[in-house]
């Protein structure tokens, strides 16, 4: 029975990190998503990147760029 509990707490505890490893890896407020076009060894990837911003005139409308 105390071994059943130490799985059921291991795998409570490998979901709460992983959960924070996703949390913490998702883009960047503002950043809608990021394609990569072309690899380089050296140096960064050439991407297409697309933002977003919130109109200050207009309530609930953003405005997105790439």
């Amino acid at each position: 029975m105390r071994r059943l509990g130490l799985i059921i707490a291991a795998g409570a505890l490998a979901i709460v990190v992983l959960f924070g490893f996703w949390i913490l890896s998702r883009p960047e407020r503002g950043t809608t998503g990021a394609v990569s076009t072309r690899f380089r060894v050296l140096g960064p990837n050439d991407k297409i990147v697309v933002d977003g911003f919130d109109d200050p005139k207009v309530e609930g409308v953003a405005c997105h760029i790439s």
